[in-house]
């Protein structure tokens, strides 16, 4: 069986990080469906079921300065993408949107929430840097090291996808064909 990559090593904020579980949430309101369910349910079930012990609104986004996993409403995650973040403090992860290769989710280390939703919510040199001042790395869903899926005993590249009115079957077809 292959070893994952320790994505965590020497990263910022991890250390500290390790000992307080994540809070999550998820910024914007997307509507299209994957499988007849947007991608926030999916997402919020993926989160529970890994042991995420808390989901925050957006009200309480604003005060919140713990470690933090932030996504986008518009992402679907492969389940060891998914896992491999939540186990990096530190890290963004990117994924294919509108075109180009852009941060989808983040998880942030304790105060570094204004640069990761700004890192989510911008495109920008100024966000990139911010989030890099901040501690937060930005790495491909390769480079997660999540490449094995020990319950379907299975090895690919996880995904991280943005969801599309165009790409819509083509993503559902990724998903159904990623679990055989």
């Amino acid at each position: 069986m292959g070893k994952r990559k320790d994505v965590t090593k020497n990263a910022p904020g991890s250390d500290s990080d390790s000992r307080q579980a994540p809070a999550a949430a998820i910024i914007g309101d997307c509507t299209l469906e994957i499988w007849h369910e947007v991608p926030r349910a999916r997402l919020t079930r993926a989160l529970a079921r890994l042991g995420v012990p808390k989901l925050l609104r957006s009200s309480e986004l604003a005060s919140y300065d713990g470690p933090l996993l932030l996504f986008r409403s518009d992402c679907v995650f492969d389940t060891p993408a998914l896992k491999a973040l939540i186990e990096a403090p530190g890290v963004a992860v990117t994924g294919s949107a509108a075109g180009a290769e852009r941060p989808l989710a983040v998880h942030a280390p304790a105060g570094g929430r204004a640069a990761a939703q700004s890192l989510l919510e911008g495109d920008d040199e100024a966000a990139i840097a911010a989030a890099k001042a901040a501690g937060i790395r930005i790495l491909s869903p390769n480079e997660l090291g999540a490449s094995y899926w020990h319950a379907l005993r299975k090895r690919e590249v996880p995904y991280v996808l943005t969801v599309t009115k165009d790409e819509r079957a083509a993503i559902e077809w990724r998903m159904f064909m990623g679990t055989y």
